[in-house]
């Protein structure tokens, strides 16, 4: 029986199930109960699916979910345009082109008229895929969901991990009674490494240290998840290849152009194009390359211009409490491969801190309890590292520090290894196989072997280091490609605006006379520093000024 899981993410980042269902058939019938069965669960229907091309699914989410927006996965999009156009000899030439025009154009007037060209290029607007899918541009192609929350999904790679990380503990061999409690135990697993993750993200500092002259860094530090806060790091790195130009104002909105300098080699430095619209009064950033609108992280352009225009204050809207560390938890529900009442971690730590507590009590009252308490505590931790299969120095153990020393509690460091006859994993290694026909090998049976050394993964292999020579691009046929863009969407205007832009921009960086040069084109002309003349007494009496003055 097909097993369907539904796939979220969580505030992490992760990959989180919400429901699971085994239908016996694909069809449309199947699907329209299962959805209905799903919104009795959840109480209330979804903010967007994602699936693959499946007309059965299609026709189910129509009737049960009306209105609820329904995204095509990408990835499977591209690899059916393979399988319908990859027989044509000039197909290297229409996937550069697709690619092109699915990634780089994020308006939806010009990513349609990219699209009518490379159909009528390569005569494919008769009926084939080309003009199916472009009829359903509107479910997959970014330039129409790029504007719209989708926590940064464009494919179900999401739904794919998750599946390979169930045939770990389900397999055909499965009965329906031992696949609910392996199912439960893959719960029982995902719950508690959120759980752990929860921990991680209030006890622990992030990996990245944030810097506080960024405003947003400074504001997000402390309220993001570690994983979500590495993501504005990233962007916040991505300030140094960004430049943006203030080109217009109305009122209060000021509007700029980011020019961002594509992370390429040297000699291939590429530059993209985007608008930015501040407004600094009622707190308003967008940014064309729709960036925080998809995914909820503001862009580089945005923090480059709040950077222009001096904001003080982060606007509320754009810290989003679905990324935050105190977010109601899907731990928090009680189901029954998990009770947050009473985990094992938080078992263990009740049931110790009760003991500890009483142990505590009695001690304080006479000496000799306290001198009990040594004794005894002394042969319990011998009986427990014995358990656990410490090394020690004698018979009374590692006389040379105090076993309850901060130092000492790392048991499984260099001072104290584990014994190769207490290591699992080491047993697990050299455990003879068994052989034979009546043996059902599963992908379990394959856990905690590790890679075959080839080529590809030997550490001391220098010729193994770097890409191959069959996969290396070249030179030549990176020029080629840059050729075949320009000359098949050079006719845009918006496209070959921001080309020409691109080239022009990509020089005067480097040329120390500014005062004829491109950058300020666009610039106001009462903005504009004249060179010719001599402006070094300009700025000599600027303590005269009353914004200089202390106050």
């Amino acid at each position: 029986m097909p097993f369907a899981p539904f796939i979220g993410v969580n505030h992490h980042g992760k990959s989180i199930i919400f429901a699971a269902a085994l239908i016996s058939h694909e069809d449309a019938p199947t699907f329209v109960w299962v959805f209905e069965e799903f919104l009795k669960c959840m109480g209330k229907a979804p903010k967007g699916i994602l699936t693959d091309q499946d007309k059965a699914i299609g026709k189910a989410i129509k009737q049960v979910f009306p209105g609820v927006p329904h995204r095509l996965c990408l990835w499977h999009m591209l690899q059916n345009a393979k399988k319908a156009l990859g027989s044509r000899k000039d197909w290297p030439k229409i996937d550069t082109l697709i690619r092109t025009a699915i990634h780089d154009f994020l308006d939806p007037d010009e990513f349609d008229e990219a699209w009518t060209h490379v159909m009528e290029e390569y005569r494919l607007s008769g009926a084939g895929w080309m003009k199916d899918a472009y009829e359903l541009r509107r479910q997959w192609a970014p330039a129409y969901n790029r504007g719209k929350f989708w926590a940064g999904m464009s494919s179900t790679q999401r739904s794919e991990g998750m599946k390979r990380f169930f045939k770990t503990h389900v397999n055909l061999e499965c009965g329906l009674v031992l696949f609910i409690k392996n199912y439960e135990w893959c719960m029982r697993i995902k719950a508690e490494e959120e759980k752990q993750d929860n921990y991680d993200s209030i006890d622990k500092i992030p990996r990245l240290e944030p810097d506080k002259s960024v405003l947003v860094e400074y504001v997000l530090v402390k309220s993001y998840t570690n994983e979500k806060f590495a993501e504005v790091v990233a962007e916040r790195k991505g300030l140094m290849h960004t430049n943006v130009t203030k080109i217009d104002a109305l009122g209060t909105v000021s509007f700029y152009r980011a020019d961002e300098k594509l992370t390429s080699p040297f000699w291939r430095k590429r530059f993209k194009q985007y608008n930015v619209k501040v407004d600094k009064v009622k707190g308003e950033l967008h940014c064309s390359c729709n960036l925080f609108e998809f995914t909820g992280i503001l862009c580089r352009h945005i923090l480059k211009a709040m950077y222009v225009e001096d904001f003080q204050v982060l606007p509320e809207k754009y810290i989003l409490p679905r990324w935050m560390k105190q977010v109601r938890s899907y731990e928090s529900l009680q189901v029954s491969y998990f009770d947050p009442l009473e985990s094992s971690r938080l078992a263990k730590a009740k049931e110790l801190s009760q003991r500890q507590n009483y142990l505590y009590e009695m001690i304080m009252h006479s000496e000799e309890a306290l001198k009990l308490y040594k004794e005894a505590m002394d042969v319990v931790r011998l009986k427990m590292e014995d358990a656990i299969g410490i090394r020690k120095r004698g018979d009374t153990g590692d006389d040379s520090i105090f076993w309850w020393d901060p130092d000492a509690r790392n048991v499984f460091g260099r001072r104290r290894l584990r014994p190769r006859e207490f290591d699992e994993r080491a047993l697990l290694r050299n455990a003879e196989e068994v052989v034979g026909e009546d043996v059902l090998k599963t992908p379990v049976d394959k856990r905690h072997t590790g890679r075959a050394t080839t080529k590809r993964n030997t550490p001391f292999d220098k010729s193994a280091a770097g890409p191959s020579k069959k996969n290396q691009t070249t030179q030549e046929e990176l020029a080629a490609k840059e050729a075949l863009i320009s000359s098949a969407f050079g006719n845009i205007p918006s496209y070959r605006a921001r080309r020409d832009h691109a080239n022009n921009v990509a020089g005067p960086y480097l040329d120390t006379g500014l005062n004829n040069g491109v950058l300020f084109e666009d610039i106001p002309q009462g903005s504009q520093i004249n060179f010719s003349q001599d402006n070094s007494q300009a700025f000599s009496n600027l303590e005269s000024y009353p914004w200089c003055t202390r106050l």
